[in-house]
C-alpha cells in the first residue's frame, strides 16, 4: 500500500528512518523505555481498531518522537534481499506525516507523538478543528507525570475520543479522556478495545454521559412542535415526527438539551451564490449558537459546505395543493356530448346525401310511372320526412314505391342504430356528474390563471424548473401571504395553490391552521415538482453526527419512523382527510349509486319547453293563416 509523507525531512528524522541498506535504522534513546513496535501496534489497534487503514501522524522534532514514528512503519525481513515484508505485516497502513493543520489529508485516526509539551498542545488545537474523530497521544517522559494534561476536558476536544499513553522508562500508562469524569482517567491495557463504538459507526452508539447540548426547533406542521411550559416558561418539544426521532437519539446517546426557537420567516435558512447564509437553522448552526436543529431540513450539497446533515429519515415530494374539480350545475351542451364533432358531421353529411338522393330518384320514378312517391317529389317534404325518421317520429309506407324503398329502409336501419347509441350514451351523461377541468400540472394552473403564495420568500430553483418558460410565468404569480387568515381567504376565493410536502404518497404536510373543511375541498397536484431527502442538521464536524446516523438507521429499519409518522398524522388530522386530498373527484359519504335529480334533467326540460313553445307558435300561425285561410277561400 502506498505511503503518504507530508512531513519535511529534517536531519534527525532522515537519520533515524533511513539507513544505508534501505532498512529502518536502529535507535537507542537517551534513557531506556519498554515501548516496542509490537506494543505500539497493539495500542494503535486498541485505539482505532485493526481495520483502520490510515493514520494521520504528527510528531515534534525530537529524536525520541522520530524513533516511535519509525515503529509505525512495517518492518522488513532481514533475510530477504533488499527487504521483504514479513508475514506479520499482512495489513499495511497508510501513514500521513503532517507538521501543521493540514486539512488536505483526510483520516479519522489522528496520532500525536512527542516529548515537547508545547508542540503537543499545538497539535491538540489542530485536532479540535480537524475532521479526525479519534486521537492517540504518545508522550515520552522521564517519569510518570500527568499534571500538564489535567487542564483538558472533553469539551475542549469537542467530545472526540482521546487516548493518552505516557511512555517513561519503567512502563507505559494509558489514560482515556472520560466524558463522565470530564478529565483523563487511567484505564487498563488488558482490554481488547478501549472504545465500545468503532470509527465506522456500525457497532455500539457512543455514550456522552449526560452531556448538555442546545437544540433549535420550530413549529412546522407535524414535523416538529415547540411549546412553552406554564410553570418555568422554558421551551420544550411537544409532538412531531422529528421530535420523536430526536428524543430517541438523545436517549441512546445519553444527552440532555435546552430548546430554542426563533421568529425567522425562513425557518431553514438560505445559502446565496456568494456563500452567505441568511436566517434560519443554517445560520444558527453555522455560527455554533446551537448544536443540532431540525425543521424538515433538506439534504443537498450546498448546505453540506456549512453544516453537517444526518442520514435521511424520509423522502419528501414538493407538490401544489389546489382546489378539487367542482361539479357543473348547468349542462347546456348535454344533448351534443354523446357524439363527437366528427360523428355529428358524418350524420349531417349522411342525412343530406340521403335527402337529395331520394328526392332525385323520386322525381325520376314519377316520370316513368310510379304514383305512390308524390310525398318525396318535393324537396321540403323530403327533408321533413328524413328528419322525422331521424327522430323516430315518421315511418313512411314503402309499399309500391319502387327502388327508393330500399334507400328508405336502409336509412331507417342506420338511424335506429345511431339513435340507440345516442340514447345509451346520453343516459350515461345524464346520470354521471360532470366536473370542471382538473388541475394536474403547472401548465394547467397558468392556463386557469392560478396564483400561489407562502409566508416566506420561495426558493424558486428548488420548486420550479426555471428553464421552462411556463414555470417562469407561474413564478411571477407569487403573492406573499400576510398570515394564516390571508391564506384562508385566498383559498375561499378559489384559483389559489399552496406548496405542500408529500411523504411516501401517503401523507402530506397540511398548511398550518387551515380548517379541515377547506382541506376537504383541496387535492394535491399530480406532478412532483422536486424530491428531497430530509435529515437533522448538526454543527460542522459535530461529534454527534455519526452516532445519530447509527440511531436513525436502526430506528428506520425497525419501522419506528413509519409508525410515528402515522400516529402523528392521526393526531393532527383524521385519515379520511388525507384520503380526500388524494381524490381526483369528490365522493359521497355513502356507497351505492346516486339517485337522479332535477338538475340532471334541467337541459332536457328546457328543450321540451322550447319545443312546446314552438309547437304553440306554429299552431297559432296555421290557425290564423293555414287551415282557416283555406276554409275562407272555399266559402268565397
Amino acid at each position: 500500500m502506498r505511503r503518504l509523507t507530508t512531513l519535511p525531512a529534517t536531519a534527525v528524522l532522515i537519520g533515524i528512518l533511513v539507513s544505508a541498506a534501505g532498512r529502518l535504522a536502529p535507535y537507542a534513546p537517551d534513557w531506556p523505555h519498554q515501548l516496542t513496535t509490537a506494543t505500539l501496534t497493539t495500542y494503535v489497534n486498541k485505539t482505532f481498531g485493526p481495520l483502520q487503514r490510515c493514520l494521520k501522524v504528527a510528531a515534534d522534532d525530537t529524536a525520541e518522537a522520530a524513533a516511535i514514528v519509525a515503529m509505525l512503519y512495517p518492518q522488513r525481513d532481514n533475510n530477504g534481499a533488499g527487504g521483504r515484508p514479513s508475514d506479520a505485516d499482512a495489513h499495511t497502513r497508510t501513514i500521513a506525516l503532517v507538521t501543521s493543520d493540514d486539512v488536505s489529508v483526510f483520516c479519522s485516526a489522528y496520532v500525536v507523538i512527542g516529548r515537547r509539551l508545547d508542540m503537543i498542545d499545538k497539535y491538540f488545537d489542530f485536532f479540535r478543528n480537524d475532521a479526525a474523530e479519534r486521537m492517540l497521544v504518545v508522550v515520552v517522559q522521564n517519569r510518570k507525570y500527568i499534571k500538564p494534561f489535567i487542564k483538558y476536558s472533553p469539551s475542549y476536544f469537542n467530545y472526540k475520543d482521546v487516548i493518552l499513553i505516557n511512555v517513561y522508562p519503567q512502563k507505559e500508562t494509558v489514560y482515556q479522556m472520560s466524558i463522565y469524569f470530564k478529565k483523563f482517567v487511567p484505564i487498563s491495557k488488558k482490554h481488547d478495545q478501549w472504545f465500545r463504538h468503532d470509527l465506522q459507526g456500525k457497532k455500539k452508539v457512543k455514550n456522552f454521559h449526560n452531556t448538555h447540548i442546545k437544540l433549535l426547533a420550530y413549529n412546522h406542521s407535524f414535523f416538529s412542535s415547540v411549546i412553552k411550559e406554564n410553570g418555568t416558561g422554558k421551551l420544550s418539544l411537544s409532538y412531531g415526527v422529528e421530535c420523536s426521532i430526536f428524543k430517541e437519539i438523545a436517549t441512546r446517546l445519553n444527552v440532555t438539551w435546552d430548546t430554542y426557537t426563533s421568529n425567522d420567516k425562513d425557518k431553514w435558512g438560505t445559502v446565496w451564490p456568494n456563500n452567505t447564509i441568511t436566517g434560519g437553522a443554517l445560520k444558527w448552526l453555522y455560527n455554533k449558537k446551537v448544536d443540532v436543529s431540525f425543521c424538515s431540513l433538506w439534504i443537498d450539497h450546498t448546505k453540506s459546505k456549512f453544516v453537517d446533515i444526518s442520514k435521511f429519515w424520509t423522502l419528501t415530494c414538493l407538490k401544489f395543493l389546489v382546489p378539487k374539480p367542482r361539479p357543473l350545475r348547468e349542462k347546456w351542451d348535454l344533448l351534443f356530448k354523446p357524439f363527437p364533432l366528427s360523428l355529428w358531421l358524418l350524420v349531417l353529411f349522411s342525412a343530406t346525401l340521403t335527402t337529395f338522393t331520394i328526392w332525385i330518384l323520386a322525381c325520376i320514378q314519377k316520370k316513368i310511372g310510379y304514383e305512390n312517391i308524390n310525398v318525396f317529389t318535393s324537396l321540403s317534404a323530403t327533408i321533413f320526412w328524413i328528419i322525422g325518421m331521424m327522430l323516430l317520429t315518421n315511418n313512411p309506407r314503402t309499399y309500391r314505391m319502387g327502388p327508393i324503398r330500399h334507400l328508405i329502409n336502409w336509412w331507417c336501419i342506420f338511424i335506429f342504430i345511431m339513435s340507440t347509441s345516442f340514447s345509451s350514451i346520453l343516459y350515461s351523461f345524464i346520470t354521471s356528474s360532470d366536473y370542471t377541468d382538473i388541475v394536474l400540472e403547472v401548465e394547467d394552473m397558468v392556463k386557469a390563471n392560478y396564483h400561489w403564495g407562502l409566508t416566506y420568500p420561495p426558493p424558486y430553483k428548488y420548486i420550479l424548473k426555471m428553464q421552462n418558460p411556463v414555470h417562469v410565468e407561474f413564478s411571477k404569480r407569487f403573492i406573499p401571504e400576510r398570515g394564516v387568515d390571508d391564506r384562508i381567504e385566498r383559498l375561499k376565493r378559489g384559483r389559489y395553490a399552496i406548496l405542500t410536502k408529500c411523504l411516501y404518497e401517503k401523507h402530506f404536510m397540511e398548511s398550518e391552521n387551515v380548517p379541515v373543511s377547506l382541506l376537504n375541498n383541496l387535492r394535491t397536484g399530480r406532478t412532483c415538482m422536486n424530491q428531497f431527502y430530509v435529515g437533522l442538521g448538526f454543527v460542522k464536524r459535530s461529534p454527534y453526527t455519526k452516532p445519530a446516523n447509527l440511531v436513525i438507521q436502526r430506528i428506520f429499519e425497525s419501522g419506528l419512523i413509519d409508525y410515528w409518522l402515522s400516529r402523528v398524522t392521526e393526531v393532527r388530522l383524521s385519515p379520511a382527510t388525507f384520503e380526500q386530498v388524494y381524490e381526483i373527484k369528490p365522493r359521497r359519504g355513502r356507497g351505492g349509486p346516486s339517485p337522479l335529480s332535477y338538475k340532471q334533467f334541467k337541459v332536457v326540460m328546457v328543450v321540451w319547453l322550447v319545443g312546446c313553445a314552438l309547437s304553440t307558435a306554429v299552431f297559432a300561425v296555421e290557425r290564423r293563416y293555414g287551415r282557416g285561410g283555406a276554409d275562407r277561400s272555399r266559402r268565397a
